[in-house]
C-alpha cells in the first residue's frame, strides 16, 4: 500500500552547498528526538520552538541547523534518512475515486452497492466512515467477515448503541 510521507525536507542549491528546511513533519517524537538505527549517522532533533530542527550528521552529533548550508555528502545522508523515516513511519494512503469515478459501499441492507463519487456530503461520509471500496470484492469481503457479523450481533443484543 502506498504511504503518505511523514517527513519532507526541501533543498535549495546555494553555490556548491545546499540550504535545507523541513516542510512537513507529522512524526510523533518523544523527548524531542527522533533516531533511526539503520546504518545511518543521522538523528532529527526538534527544538523547543516550533519549526526548529537540527540534523545531527556525525557520531559526535555535530548539529546542522535548519537553513544552515550543508555539503553534497550531508545532503545525501539526509535524503537517505528521510527515505528511511518515510518507509518505516509513513501513513498508509487510502484510495479515493476521482470525480465521477465509481466506488463501492455497503448499503443499509448489507448489500454491496456502487455509486459515482461527486465529493458530495454522502460520498464524504461514506469515505470518512471507511465504508468506501475500490472493488465490489473488497466490500463483499467486509460483509462476509466475522467482525461484521459480530458487530451487528452486538447491536441487536443492545451491547452497542442501546439505551443504558
Amino acid at each position: 500500500m502506498e504511504k503518505e510521507n511523514v517527513l519532507e525536507i526541501e533543498f535549495q542549491k546555494v553555490w556548491d552547498m545546499w540550504a535545507w528546511r523541513v516542510i512537513k513533519n507529522k512524526l510523533q517524537m518523544k523527548d524531542n528526538e527522533f533516531f533511526i538505527e539503520a546504518n545511518t549517522k543521522l538523528m532529527l532533533k526538534v527544538g523547543y520552538k516550533i519549526d526548529e530542527y537540527i540534523i545531527c550528521t556525525e557520531a559526535n552529533y555535530k548539529g546542522v541547523g535548519e537553513y544552515e548550508l550543508i555539503t553534497n555528502e550531508e545532503k545525501k545522508y539526509i535524503e537517505n534518512f528521510i527515505n528511511l523515516v518515510n518507509q518505516k513511519y509513513g501513513i498508509p494512503k487510502r484510495w479515493r475515486a476521482e470525480e465521477n469515478e465509481e466506488y463501492f459501499y455497503i448499503g443499509e441492507t448489507g448489500l454491496v452497492r456502487v455509486d459515482k463519487d461527486n465529493f458530495s456530503y454522502g460520498d464524504n461520509m461514506l469515505y470518512n466512515l471507511g465504508n468506501y471500496f475500490k472493488t465490489k470484492e473488497e466490500a463483499q469481503k467486509v460483509v462476509d467477515s466475522k467482525e461484521w457479523q459480530e458487530f451487528w450481533e452486538k447491536v441487536r443484543n443492545g451491547e452497542i448503541g442501546g439505551d443504558e
